[in-house]
């Protein structure tokens, strides 16, 4: 889409600038000399029915620029179906979907082809109408000017003068309707590009960048957030992340721990909502994003990678970093070992989406990249959920030798809870229970009695 709005734009404006402009120039000039050369009736006649062919394109092409914008917006979804099947291929076989996957876009397509031919068709009515304008005009002169020499009032060379003029007056009006249509044409693939940039943006800077941070120390005060302004997905929550320690985020799905990740890393704004959250005593709102960024170093669940090679995708931490670098950052993710047993090593492409590689080797690549970047302060949304313990263990330890600032982790297994220095357990948007992993256990409360997978014997 924003392909075509591109070449779109660069065509309208060639279009405008030197096909419409100086077309219309030629007409409104040819139109004057027209009157000055034979006398106003003539003149009046031509510019009617210039009129009419003006009017009749412009109505015509508007209601074909409605049937090409519906084929558009048809052609659009045939890709995406493709690109659901290329991306979720393992799902489709596992569920025996191809048939359904080719029905399914067997239907796109054929909608593509009704509305194709709905286009066609009021492109050839177009054509047709704006045709028989002109050959209406041309019969219309051509009859005057004739019945003119026949009653004396002309001179056949004039007549032959007449309808020489007038075809050569009619062919840039002809153009003029070509322009305008490929002019419309170009400009229904803008729109969706145009609406895009029409959006508001939620997050502003407020300031330049250069503010001066204190520290890594995270502060929530009586932060209340809605991502709809209907249903609360955090409520009053207030804690403190000290500069050098580690607090994990636990509680059940949707209770709003991944809220909290996101308004800490600026993706929403607390503008309409209560509270503040402080990084190293600056509000949020007041540090601009690329500063913001670069405090932070995240890693999701399932990281993103780009379709390069492992040191590419682990360099990105760092633009410009130096092989040594990378390579001590994949040693701190224990990912070093592995990518040593590629065949090409650190050159190794990992496919679209890190597909080459198995999870525990994207999360890994993820975390060296973070490690690389050494923020001041790391986010982990399950960062180590698809590693074994004694492997999660080793990183945490890497983590937190690396990280001189704060580091707030979301955590759904108990070896992961149990390894933070505070625990926050959230429910409904609310933190509930708050305290080291062995207080909360003694206290046999919310976090006693929820159910964590079995990773390791010792913490059950």
């Amino acid at each position: 889409m924003l392909d075509r709005a591109r070449t779109a734009i660069g065509s309208s404006l060639e279009l405008l600038i030197f096909n419409m402009v100086p077309t219309c120039i030629d007409i409104l000039v040819a139109l004057v000399v027209f009157c000055l050369k034979f006398d106003w009736t003539l003149g009046l006649i031509i510019f009617v029915f210039m009129v009419a062919y003006v009017t009749a394109s412009v109505v015509l092409t508007n209601w074909k620029a409605k049937l090409h914008r519906k084929m558009t917006e048809r052609d659009l979804i045939t890709p995406q179906i493709l690109a659901d099947c290329l991306l979720n291929y393992d799902a489709i076989k596992f569920f025996n979907g191809e048939e359904h996957e080719a029905t399914r876009y067997r239907d796109a397509y054929q909608e593509y082809q009704v509305s194709e031919r709905e286009f066609k068709r009021s492109l050839s009515i177009l054509r047709l109408v704006l045709g028989l304008i002109l050959c209406l005009e041309l019969l219309t002169g051509s009859t005057i000017a004739a019945l003119r020499v026949v009653n004396g009032e002309i001179y056949p060379s004039d007549f032959v003068m007449f309808i020489t003029y007038l075809a050569q007056l009619l062919d840039p009006l002809d153009r003029l309707g070509s322009f305008y249509q490929a002019f419309i044409h170009s400009l229904v693939h803008t729109e969706n590009l145009f609406k895009l940039l029409a959006k508001p943006t939620d997050v502003k800077d407020r300031n330049p960048p250069g503010l001066t941070i204190g520290n890594g120390e995270i502060v929530f005060e009586n932060v209340s957030f809605s991502y709809d302004g209907l249903c609360t997905a955090l409520s009053e929550v207030s804690f403190k992340v000290p500069e050098g320690s580690s607090v994990a985020l636990v509680g059940a799905s949707g209770s709003g721990k991944t809220t909290i990740f996101r308004l800490l890393c600026g993706s929403y704004t607390l503008d309409n909502d209560k509270g503040r959250i402080l990084i190293g005593g600056q509000d949020i709102r007041n540090i601009p994003q690329s500063q913001l960024m670069e405090l932070i170093g995240v890693v999701s669940q399932n990281p993103a990678l780009f379709d390069e090679s492992i040191g590419y995708n682990i360099g990105y931490g760092k633009f410009g970093s130096s092989p040594e670098e990378i390579k001590a950052a994949a040693m701190s993710a224990s990912m070093h070992d592995r990518i040593m047993s590629f065949p090409k090593g650190y050159n190794t492409e990992v496919g679209g989406f890190g597909a080459q590689l198995s999870g525990g080797e994207r999360q890994r690549i993820a975390i060296a990249r973070m490690l690389l970047k050494d923020p001041r302060i790391v986010c982990l949304d399950e960062a180590t959920s698809a590693l074994d313990t004694s492997t999660e263990k080793e990183i945490q330890d890497a983590i937190k030798s690396s990280v001189q600032g704060s580091l707030l982790f979301i955590a759904h297994r108990l070896s992961t809870a149990a390894s933070a220095d505070y625990i926050l357990v959230l429910q409904n948007g609310k933190i509930v229970e708050r305290g080291t992993y062995t207080e909360l256990l003694q206290r046999d409360g919310v976090f006693s009695s929820m159910s964590f997978p079995s990773d390791n014997p010792d913490l059950s």
